[in-house]
C-alpha cells in the first residue's frame, strides 16, 4: 500500500490492477486497469505517478486527478523498484536482466542505463546522492547464474564507481535499504550458514562477513 494525499493505492501484481481507496476510511474509490503486471508506484507530485511492470517493457504514467493511465515510457526492459532524485527516476530491470535505467520525469523519456549485476532486485540513495544497487545473481530457476553484487553508481554519469562481489554464489541478497542518516545500508542474505540482516557503512572497503541480526 502506498499513500498520496487522501488516497491509498494497492498495487495488485497478479491481477494487473491498482485499487484506489480513501486512506482514512479505506472506502473503495476506483480500480485502475490496463497494466500487465504492476509492481511499484512512484509519485512525482499530486497529479502524476509512475508504475513499474514485471512483464511489460513499458512503464505506465498515471494521472492522479482522474486515476487513469495517461501514457507510457518504452524502457525496452521490465521494471521493478523506482527511486527518484531531482528530475530523474531510476528503476531496476530485475527479472533475467542486469540493468538500471534512468528516466527523465519531465519529458517522460528513457535517457540512460548502466549494467550492474545479474538480476538487480533493490536500489536506494545514500546521503551523498550515490545510488546503490543490490543484485541477487539469479538462482536455479533463472537462465543464468553469477555471484551476487553490490554496486555504487554515480547517478549523473551513470557509471559504477564501486563494486562488491559476494563470494557465495548462493547467498541471494535482497532488500537493500538505508538508515535514517543514509550513511549505513542494510540487506538480507540467505542461502548460507550465516543468514540474516547485514549492515554496512557506505565507506566500507569490503562486504560484512557476519550478520547484524542473525536469522
Amino acid at each position: 500500500m502506498n499513500l498520496q494525499d487522501s488516497f491509498a493505492y494497492l498495487v495488485v501484481n497478479n491481477s494487473s490492477k491498482i485499487h484506489v481507496l480513501n486512506k482514512n476510511s479505506l472506502e473503495f474509490k476506483k480500480t485502475i486497469t490496463g497494466f500487465t503486471s504492476p509492481r511499484f508506484i512512484h509519485f512525482i507530485n499530486a497529479s502524476k505517478a509512475y508504475v513499474s511492470d514485471l512483464y511489460d517493457n513499458r512503464m505506465s504514467i498515471l494521472n492522479l486527478q482522474n486515476h487513469e493511465i495517461s501514457g507510457s515510457i518504452n524502457l525496452r526492459h521490465s521494471s521493478e523498484e523506482i527511486v527518484g532524485k531531482d528530475n530523474y527516476l531510476y528503476t531496476n530491470a530485475w527479472t533475467h536482466d542486469s540493468l538500471v535505467l534512468k528516466v527523465n520525469s519531465t519529458t517522460d523519456k528513457l535517457v540512460d542505463s548502466v549494467i550492474v549485476g545479474y538480476q538487480p532486485n533493490s536500489l536506494a540513495f545514500d546521503k551523498d546522492g550515490n545510488l546503490w544497487v543490490l543484485s541477487d545473481g539469479g538462482n536455479i530457476s533463472t537462465p543464468e547464474t553469477e555471484h551476487p553484487t553490490l554496486v555504487k553508481i554515480n547517478p549523473e554519469s551513470m557509471q559504477v564507481v564501486k563494486r562488491f562481489t559476494f563470494t557465495n554464489i548462493n547467498s541471494s541478497p535482497f532488500g537493500l535499504c538505508f538508515n535514517n542518516s543514509k550513511d549505513s545500508l542494510f540487506f538480507i542474505q540467505r542461502g548460507n550458514t550465516k543468514n540474516g540482516v547485514y549492515a554496512m557503512n557506505i565507506n566500507a572497503s569490503e562486504l560484512p562477513q557476519t550478520p547484524f541480526i542473525m536469522e
